[in-house]
């Protein structure tokens, strides 16, 4: 896979070099609401290179309180029916949701096994 995510983080670099809004948000510096404002223009956004390049959201949830967690959520979901979205994390909110929603087919989950 590692041929995969070389050429996906250059395509990530070209369409950031071209343009493309980032999504560099550090923890703590925005609401919920903002979040999801920032998300919701970054998905509209184009890739700029014509192919669709997958979204990758590492712990967008730091310091989001549960309740506020729905909508972003949501909003992914949303996203991913149009391009893949990818998220990190270890928020055991976001994994009991993710857990649920699989079954519906729209969510796929991974997890790994805790380290020994």
């Amino acid at each position: 896979h590692r041929h995969e995510i070389r050429r996906t983080a250059r395509r990530l670099h070209d369409a950031a070099r071209d343009g493309a809004p980032a999504l560099d948000v550090v923890p703590g510096d925005e609401t919920a609401r903002a979040r999801l404002e920032r998300l919701r223009v970054r998905l509209a956004a184009p890739a700029g290179t014509g192919e669709s390049i997958p979204l990758v959201c590492d712990d967008p949830f730091v310091e989001v309180a549960a309740d506020d967690k729905a909508p972003l959520l949501e909003a992914l979901v949303e996203a991913a029916r149009r391009r893949q979205v990818i998220v990190l994390t270890d928020d055991a909110d976001v994994t009991a949701w993710a857990r649920v929603e699989r079954l519906t087919g729209d969510v796929e989950l991974v997890e790994h096994a805790p380290v020994r």
